[in-house]
């Protein structure tokens, strides 16, 4: 893996913790509409997670 890929990948990652941080604390005041869309952004967000790593570990073979 490439220092470009490994920054790439850990910046990736960082950005995917953040949004997962703010999706929990929005649950608190969104409406049964609103949260419905934050579910699907939590498992887009999750998806994206297990991507990033896949394409990670990938690279270290």
């Amino acid at each position: 893996m490439t220092e470009f890929e490994y920054d790439f990948i850990h910046d990736l990652v960082n950005k995917l913790t953040t949004i997962s941080g703010k999706t929990k604390k929005l649950k608190k005041v969104l409406t049964s509409e609103e949260l419905e869309i934050l579910l699907q952004i939590e498992e887009a967000n999750k998806e994206a997670q297990k991507l990033v790593q896949d394409y990670g570990n990938s690279l270290d073979k």
